[in-house]
């Protein structure tokens, strides 16, 4: 009669048949995401393995009360064990919540350790998961030039610090993008794209990139005779000095001539621009006006600000208009210049001049 093999020994040939397969898959896929994704779906074997004993235990308990009462055969028996398991169960809990509040009370474990309390309202974070064969890995990213984190909703990620984890297959993962000051979110990347909200189903592991950028703080100034902006000077030209984006002109006493001054946002974000113009020299009056507003003691001082301007966009001219006094000598010269700053050190320079005449 041929000898069976005891089940032990089955056990151990499992064991090994397990490290050669998951060194086979190791070594032909050397791609950790690759390989951790074939084991996944290996791995819903043994977690259909587990469940099942799970669900054994249920009924293998009730059938084993079931017969074992059966077998006793006299009702009276039956009662009298019901009462003596019910009287030890009662007086076994007494016993342990005596011995748990004396011992509380005289000895007072954990007195000394000083641990904050959390407050009555405090989450959990427990996990609470729903019947599931396997969980898949969702891994991000963040990249570009700029730097922010990202969180998932249900909780998981939160990177910066964790930048994968595991969810139940077909969890839908909501996830956000937040950049940090100086920096901007400009999209997604990999399973999720565009600007919008990125919600991600784990039917497979997934990965996802936010990118974020540096904010690039860049105002342009433009400067002409004429409010049309197509006809000034200073378009993408960007410098402290005015060369390239200079006006000049000519005005007789008591006359006046008007310059206009056009700002444009020429960064990659929605930004606020500082202008900053020179005051009135001796035989002038210089004044700036937006639209018929006066705003010459805001600019002079260098506290009007254009804010809120949208990347690419162009604020309303600023009208600057110079009067030569009748005191004014022939020849001489009223300078302007019209400074725009954003950020921290972004500028640009426009410049223009006035000659007295006869």
């Amino acid at each position: 009669m041929k000898k069976k093999l005891p089940m032990a020994a089955y056990i151990l040939i499992a064991m090994v048949l397990g490290i050669l397969v998951g060194w086979m898959i190791f070594a032909s896929y050397p791609d950790k995401k690759t390989a951790a994704q074939i084991a996944g779906y290996i791995s819903i074997l043994s977690d259909i393995f587990l469940r099942l004993i799970k669900m054994l235990i249920g009924p293998l308990v009730f059938s084993t009360l079931v017969v074992g009462i059966a077998h006793m055969g006299d009702a009276k028996s039956v009662g009298r064990i019901f009462a003596k398991s019910l009287g030890w169960f009662v007086i076994a809990s007494i016993v342990s919540l005596l011995m748990g509040l004396v011992l509380a009370n005289v000895l007072h474990p954990g007195k000394d350790l000083g641990l904050p309390l959390p407050d009555i309202g405090a989450a959990t974070n427990l996990k609470t998961a729903s019947f599931t064969l396997k969980t898949e890995t969702l891994d991000v990213n963040a990249s570009g030039s700029g730097t922010g984190s990202i969180t998932s909703s249900p909780a998981g990620i939160d990177c910066g610090a964790t930048c994968s984890a595991g969810f139940d297959y077909g969890t839908v993962v909501g996830l956000t993008a937040t950049p940090d000051a100086g920096s901007m979110f400009v999209g997604w990347t990999g399973d999720c794209t565009g600007l919008g909200a990125c919600n991600v189903t784990l039917d497979q592991a997934r990965s996802v990139t936010a990118t974020f950028t540096a904010v690039a703080h860049q105002p342009d100034g433009r400067i002409g005779t004429s409010s049309k902006v197509a006809k000034m000077v200073g378009d993408n030209l960007y410098n402290g000095t005015g060369h390239g984006q200079s006006k000049g002109g000519k005005a007789k006493h008591n006359k006046t001539k008007a310059f206009y001054v056009s700002l444009q946002n020429d960064g990659n974000a929605t930004d606020t621009i500082a202008v900053k113009g020179s005051k009135s020299s001796k035989g002038f009056v210089v004044k700036y006006y937006v639209g018929k507003k006066d705003v010459t003691k805001q600019v002079v001082r260098g506290t009007y600000q254009i804010q809120n301007l949208a990347a690419g966009g162009t604020a309303k001219s600023i009208k600057v208009v110079v009067k030569v006094k009748s005191t004014a000598k022939i020849g001489s010269v009223q300078k302007l210049k019209i400074t725009a700053t954003s950020g921290v050190s972004a500028m640009d320079v426009v410049k223009a001049k006035l000659n007295v005449v006869r």
